[in-house]
């Protein structure tokens, strides 16, 4: 009930009773007739609530974010009753009128930009119907919806390191050894070559006894694949303001996604991994694949319940198989530069960090500082200005 009903109504009851004190037929007959009208108003909101239905279709399911995409709505109502208007309201406030008929289909055409990764449902709102003569406004949740749109990550510019086939780690040791399940030849002894190559068969049919030596023959095999580079996923809680966290997790996914596309792009074997509640690993080594990364990051929930510097150290439990760990954050932390330059020293993995972040504290050039100390690359990325 509006206040407009209120006055309607305070207006019909001083009409009756001015034409009851004066005996006035006129008036009575208006009283009555403004009676009726309350009545079809109420009787047609209710029936029109009851039976008003919503519907959305949408040019798109999947839009980058930032970008906006054109949708239509379609509403309708089967009361014999004319309806005012029908307004649906969604979550975020927008209003879409429609001017109904009985048994019509009404349609709005719009567009809406989307300013977050996620999945977003087209239908979650409310329902609001008017009478013909606005004197009630009645509202129901409306149905489930029926149309959703997967809102991806953009694609931002970034240039990530080069990784050799062959990397040394602090032992001065060949990490990434060949493939010794292909063998593809033989060759003369070399200076440095292990005695382990050594292929003592054909070594031995060398010997010369007039010369008395030996012409030692090595193994020679494929060369090993290249290693695999790790992008961590910092999906950990962030603790801020509402709308900054939003963004704070789009840089983060954004950074991640960018940095995919140039390994590929570079010809590197990639492995993402998202350490949250629900913890998932996509791999990838061209173009083709890039969409899976997309979907798993405009997916992702950050509610790790593990440290980050945690899940460092797990996903580099291998370095046999791990040239390089992409670590990207929101919150760097000493742990966590810690547990990367550890991991470096120890390991001889290559290591970067990427932090999301549009303030510079106190502690900010320490922390990098220590990072490019120890050998880890680090670079900062403002989630307001990105892409």
């Amino acid at each position: 009930m509006t206040a407009r009903t209120i006055h309607f109504i305070l207006m019909m009851a001083l009409m009756a009773l001015v034409a009851l004190t004066i005996g006035s037929s006129a008036l009575l007959r208006i009283a009555a007739c403004m009676l009726i009208m309350l009545i079809l108003s109420f009787v047609s909101a209710v029936w029109g609530l009851v039976t008003a239905k919503v519907s959305f279709t949408v040019d798109s399911k999947r839009v980058v974010r930032g970008e906006s995409v054109g949708f239509h709505m379609q509403a309708m109502y089967t009361s014999l009753l004319p309806l005012g208007s029908l307004v649906f309201v969604s979550e975020d406030g927008r209003e879409s009128v429609f001017e109904m008929m009985p048994f019509k289909k009404q349609t709005v055409t719009a567009a809406r930009s989307f300013k977050h990764r996620g999945v977003y449902r087209m239908g979650e709102g409310r329902i609001y119907v008017f009478d013909m003569f606005a004197l009630f406004a009645l509202s129901k949740k409306a149905p489930e919806a029926s149309e959703s749109i997967v809102v991806v990550p953009r694609k931002i510019d970034f240039e990530a390191p080069e990784l050799n086939n062959v990397e040394i780690g602090p032992e001065t040791r060949k990490r990434f050894q060949d493939d010794a399940s292909a063998p593809s030849g033989v060759r003369d002894w070399r200076d440095g070559d292990s005695l382990k190559r050594v292929h003592w068969k054909l070594t031995m049919k060398t010997f010369d006894p007039s010369l008395r030596n030996l012409r030692p023959m090595v193994r020679t095999y494929d060369e090993a694949a290249r290693p695999d580079t790790v992008v961590l996923c910092d999906l950990t809680r962030i603790d801020a303001v509402d709308e900054w966290v939003k963004y704070a997790q789009d840089g983060v996914c954004e950074a991640a996604f960018a940095a995919v596309c140039s390994l590929i792009e570079n010809e590197n074997r990639v492995l993402m991994v998202l350490p949250g509640n629900n913890r998932m690993e996509i791999e990838g080594e061209n173009a083709l694949e890039e969409e899976e990364f997309l979907k798993a990051l405009a997916t992702a929930e950050f509610n790790a319940e593990e440290p980050f510097e945690q899940a460092i150290y797990e996903n580099a439990r291998h370095p046999e198989r791990t040239g390089m760990v992409i670590a990207v954050t929101a919150k760097m932390t000493m742990r966590v530069v810690d547990a990367l330059t550890r991991i470096g020293k120890m390991t001889g993995i290559r290591m970067m960090a990427v932090w999301i972040t549009d303030q510079r504290r106190s502690d900010t050039d320490e922390l990098l500082s220590r990072l490019e100390a120890a050998g880890v690359q680090a670079r900062c990325i403002n989630p307001f200005k990105a892409g």
